[in-house]
Formats: structure tokens, C-alpha cells, sequence
């Protein structure tokens, strides 16, 4: 956040500024200045907007499901989870990804409560988190809360990550049993990353009849296995995190900035319904998150930024979290997706996919020209705004 800063000789500071343009902004070129105000002086750097005649809607056109780690807000903002001071600061974090058009694992209060309204019926949240719970009555209070609300399309079990032993799917297979036997069609997903180590199949026939929300690390991603999925009428997900690395895309402080915002055409690519990914501020694996960003030192020491798109504020005196420059760039990414959604409403898949084929090729080739990507989307919008 802003704040008056000093800079050494020979050093330099950059700054990154964030336009909010309001729905109603009439079209056209706005154009201002910036003043840097100096102890003697000032300079003026000029800036021109583009505004264009058509706005986002509000409704994100994909799913996401991004993780928020309440032990890492406690520690590092020194709140305690529970009290009304915790709880506040878990809004902030809930509401900064929801600004991004992210949607968070969990909403801050229980779905009983009278103030889940306010989240739930929040057009930009697509979806949350029913909590695995092994009395069964539990769960279906909260399921037909959600029902009675009209939040069944955005709710979603998560009973277990990742499997990959046959103990893990017995156990999976247990708990989905239970869920099931609320209401078979209930949506559940299980992220997977390989194949099970215990038979030949792979993932995508061994959780065969227990998800329907199939999330594959990109790296594993079977384009066609997932449309076949999703023609049945099943959701086709995907995620990354502490893999793959490059040359796929992902959210590592050391890739392209690119990479972080590519993932976004890509999913549009393959019709993926969603992105889901662990932890945007995931701390615990660090002494502090502002000067060492090596996060999962366990799975690897020298893989910065995994599951940390947020900087905690507390440090340098702000309330609530910072944003990385990697968010804004999933920001932008998301924002990218739904131009592409709106071109194909207008223009059909066609026209997308040759769009798309200007910069990505498949999950490892794709473009790393910035201002290649600029010019595809400002000429998507054209296409949009002739299409109006």
C-alpha cells in the first residue's frame, strides 16, 4: 500500500497502480497524471485509460476454490481465530479473493447462520465448502440449509486430497458413501495428481463413481478424459501447486509473470469449468513471509510463493492482506477469461479458439510476449464491442 518512501541514489522503486473503473464510466480515452512529489520538487508522469463500451459481469463464468489458512492469520496478523477480532480479519481475507474474482474454500461463517447470506448470495462467489462430517445428520442439516437458500450449485464436499494408496481410497470411497446417502447427486472432488499405486488404472478410472468435480494437476490433465467427464454432465476442474513447474504454468514467484495470467487462456482452451488451489497464504513454512518466500520448505527449499499469493499487513501497518503482484496477474488472467466467454457468446468457439492459438499452443507452449497478449485481447474487444 502507499506511503511515502525513500529512495537511495542509483536505486530504483517501482510503483504499481490499480484503476477501478466504475460500471456506469462512459466509454472512451481518459487521460491524467501522476505526482511524484519530491522534497524539491515534484514530477508528472502522464497515464491514459481506455475505457470500453462493455463490463464484466459480475458472475465469474468459471468456478474457483482457493484455499485461506486461518493458522497463518492468526500468527501472523496476531488475531486469535474465534473472537470477533479474528473473524474480522478472516473477512478481509475472504473479501480481497473475492475482489479478484476468486472464491475462497470457506465462507466465514457457518452456512446455519443468518449472516451466511450476505456471502452466499454474493454473485461473484461461485463456491463453497461443505465440511466432511462423520455424523451424517450434520451434514444434511447443512445441505438442505443450502438447498432451502438455493446454494446447492455452489457447494461441494472435499473429503480427502490427493489419493494415491488403496488405503486412501477406502477411505475415500467411506466418506463419500455417507455423503451420498444425503443425496447422490451432491458435488465432490478430490484433487489427484498421478495414478493410484496399487492397480494399473489411472486416476481418472479409479475414482470412477466417487467424484464428480474432476481435478487434475494440469500436469496430469487428460483433455479428453475430462470432456468425456464433463459431456455426462460431471465438472471439469484442474489445479497446480507446489508442481507442475516450468515449462507449465503456475503461481512460483520465479516464473514469468506471464505464466501466472496464461493458466487463465489455457483453461478456456480445454473448457475447464474451474481452478482450485491450496493456500493463498499459506506462512507456516516460513519465519516471515516478507523476507523469505520459500513456503514449502519441507517439499522444497527452493520453491518460492507456493500456496502465498497474499502478504500479511500487520508488519508494515496495514489492516488486513496485501496482494502480490502474482494475484493481480490471476486477477487479470480471470479477467482475460471472461472476455474470451463474451467473444464466444457473440462469435462462437471458432473464433475463440483461433484467438487462444494466437498465444497458447498446449499446457507447455505458449507465448511469453506480454504485448502479444495485449494485443489479442484489445482485439477481442473490438470483436465484443461489434458484436454489441
Amino acid at each position: 500500500p502507499f506511503h511515502p518512501f525513500e529512495i537511495k541514489p542509483k536505486e530504483n522503486q517501482p510503483l504499481f497502480i490499480t484503476v477501478y473503473v466504475p460500471k456506469d464510466a462512459k466509454a472512451g480515452k481518459y487521460n491524467g497524471e501522476i505526482r511524484i512529489l519530491l522534497e524539491d520538487g515534484e514530477i508528472k508522469v502522464p497515464i491514459s485509460l481506455e475505457v470500453w463500451d462493455f463490463v464484466l459481469p459480475d458472475k465469474p463464468s468459471c468456478e474457483t476454490a482457493f484455499g485461506l489458512w486461518e493458522d497463518s492469520i492468526q500468527k501472523f496478523e496476531e488475531v486469535k481465530m474465534g473472537t470477533s477480532d479474528g473473524k474480522a480479519m478472516y473477512e478481509k481475507y475472504y473479501w480481497c479473493l473475492v475482489e479478484h474474482r476468486l472464491s475462497p474454500y470457506y465462507i466465514p461463517v457457518d452456512i446455519l447462520s443468518p449472516e451466511a447470506d450476505k456471502y452466499l448470495n454474493d454473485p461473484r462467489v461461485t463456491t463453497f465448502i461443505i465440511n466432511y462430517n462423520e455424523d451424517v445428520n450434520e451434514m444434511r442439516k447443512r445441505v438442505e440449509r443450502a438447498r432451502e437458500k438455493g446454494w446447492l450449485s455452489k457447494a461441494y464436499f472435499y473429503p480427502l486430497d490427493e489419493p494415491v494408496t488403496k488405503e486412501q481410497y477406502e477411505e475415500l470411497k467411506r466418506r463419500v458413501e455417507k455423503i451420498k446417502s444425503i443425496d447422490p447427486h451432491l458435488r465432490i472432488v478430490s484433487p489427484f495428481f498421478r495414478s493410484p499405486d496399487f492397480s494399473q488404472e489411472t486416476a481418472y478410472e479409479a475414482l470412477e463413481g466417487l467424484v464428480n468435480i474432476w481435478c487434475a494437476v494440469t500436469s496430469y490433465f487428460n483433455p479428453e478424459k475430462q470432456m468425456e467427464k464433463k459431456r455426462r454432465g460431471d465438472s471439469s476442474w484442474w489445479y497446480v501447486c507446489c508442481g507442475p513447474g516450468s515449462p507449465y504454468a503456475n503461481f512460483h514467484i520465479t516464473m514469468d509473470a506471464i505464466d501466472h495470467r496464461i493458466l487463465m487462456w489455457q483453461q478456456k482452451k480445454y473448457d475447464v469449468d474451474g481452478l482450485l488451489y491450496w493456500a493463498a497464504n499459506y506462512w507456516l513454512g516460513t519465519p516471515d513471509p516478507w523476507e523469505d518466500m520459500a513456503t514449502v520448505k519441507d517439499i522444497n527449499p527452493n520453491l518460492y510463493g507456493d500456496g502465498s499469493l497474499l502478504y500479511p499487513g500487520k508488519k508494515i501497518g496495514a489492516d488486513g492482506p496485501i496482494c502480490s503482484l502474482r494475484l493481480e496477474m490471476i486477477r487479470d488472467g480471470f479477467e482475460d477469461y471472461e472476455y474470451l466467454t463474451m467473444l464466444e457468446k457473440l462469435k462462437g468457439r471458432e473464433a475463440v479458439e483461433k484467438m487462444i492459438g494466437e498465444l497458447v499452443k498446449d499446457m507447455t507452449n505458449f507465448t511469453k510476449d506480454v504485448e502479444a497478449l495485449l494485443k489479442v485481447r484489445g482485439r477481442i474487444a473490438k470483436e465484443i464491442l461489434g458484436g454489441k
